[in-house]
């Protein structure tokens, strides 16, 4: 045997092996199914996408208790006629006691209604005092000018 022999040897085992890689690389693996029992039935077909909704006209409804609006069964083109056709009802929900939060959040609602009122009062009064003046203002240009003390205008 000559000299070389070890090498082409080790050559070839190399060769061999990544061919023997290769073939073992590409071999087509089993892919897992779920099976099931074929039967007949209803053909059953959806669709779950998202969608997307363009909103024409809006309109803020609100209602004075709260609770849970009810499912809405007017169709589009129903007729509607007024102050008999109910489009919506809402269920009120049961009192609920209010947590600490909640309690700071009502005390501050009713103190900015408290202070509207205060407010509301105190634009009354002013609006009576502008009238005493504009009235006290009239009956001292009247009497001016029936006596040709101021011009006409």
């Amino acid at each position: 045997m000559p000299k070389h022999w070890p090498r082409v040897l080790l050559v070839a085992l190399v060769a061999l092996s990544v061919v023997l890689g290769l073939v073992w690389a590409f071999q087509p693996r089993p892919v897992p199914v779920d099976l099931a029992e074929v039967e007949r039935g209803p053909l059953r077909v959806t669709v779950d996408e998202e969608g997307e909704t363009r909103v024409r006209d809006v309109y803020v409804v609100s209602a004075p208790v709260e609770g849970r609006l009810r499912r809405v069964e007017s169709e589009v083109g129903d007729p509607v006629r007024a102050g008999r056709t109910v489009l919506a009802s809402i269920q009120p929900q049961a009192p609920t006691f209010l947590d600490r939060r909640a309690r700071k959040a009502a005390e501050a609602r009713l103190g900015a209604a408290r202070a509207a009122i205060v407010l509301g009062e105190a634009q009354i009064q002013r609006a009576a005092a502008e009238l005493d003046f504009a009235r006290t203002t009239l009956r001292r240009v009247e009497a001016l000018f029936r006596s040709e003390n101021v011009s006409e205008e």
